[in-house]
């Protein structure tokens, strides 16, 4: 098994603690909708780069997988995408081949990862001479998702630092923060809690990263 392989410690069935936890965590998003059912597209996201979102959603989308749920588990992260690696997957079209719309969303899916959970890479980076994901229509895609899918997951870039996550964020019913444990000080928290009331998107719960 890979080294990436073995992040996904959902499938690996060796350390039931922090299986658990994962568990545990979808549990808690599930119970976040109340009486109008659980949140359909999720947000996985960090104040800073390098806070291990895209483990946190494929494991969590891997926990949900497992509990018998249609799962997408997508790839934001178009500029230092690390989900393929995980998964061991190409990377030649993904969520950026759909958004300069060399690709249909169909076209780009790799289904069947494991029982009940597609994939989509983030694909080929996009040139940063135009802004792709602010002119792009995020809100369409995501409902035909919604019509496919019981629960999708997105990994997005750092919060503080990228357009790209805050549109991607937006357009989602929920967000999931991950906080790597000694890297986000109370002025990054800060920052975080006022764009997401700017963004307008709930919080489903704070994630702790270690290591």
């Amino acid at each position: 098994m890979s080294r990436s392989r073995n992040k996904l410690v959902m499938l690996s069935g060796m350390n039931n603690e922090t299986v658990e936890r994962y568990r545990a965590l979808r549990a808690q998003i599930d119970r976040t909708g109340g009486g109008s059912g659980a949140p359909s597209v999720i947000a996985v996201a960090a104040p800073k780069a390098g806070s291990g979102t895209a483990e946190m959603a494929a494991n969590l989308a891997i926990a949900y997988a497992q509990a018998d749920r249609r799962t997408l588990l997508v790839d934001g992260e178009m500029n230092v995408p690390l989900i393929h690696q995980l998964f061991g997957l190409l990377n030649v079209v993904g969520l950026s081949s759909i958004i300069e719309a060399s690709s249909t969303a169909e076209d780009v899916v790799n289904r069947g990862v494991i029982n009940n959970l597609d994939v989509i890479t983030a694909g080929p980076r996009l040139p940063y001479s135009k802004d792709f994901v602010g002119s792009y229509p995020l809100q369409p895609l995501f409902v035909s998702w919604r019509q496919q899918y019981d629960q999708i997951c997105i990994a997005t870039p750092s919060l503080l630092s990228s357009a790209d996550a805050q549109l991607i964020t937006a357009a989602c019913d929920g967000v999931l923060l991950v906080i790597r444990s000694g890297w986000v000080d109370e002025n990054d928290a800060s920052r975080v809690k006022r764009l997401l009331a700017l963004l307008d998107v709930p919080a489903l719960g704070v994630a702790l990263a270690h290591g």
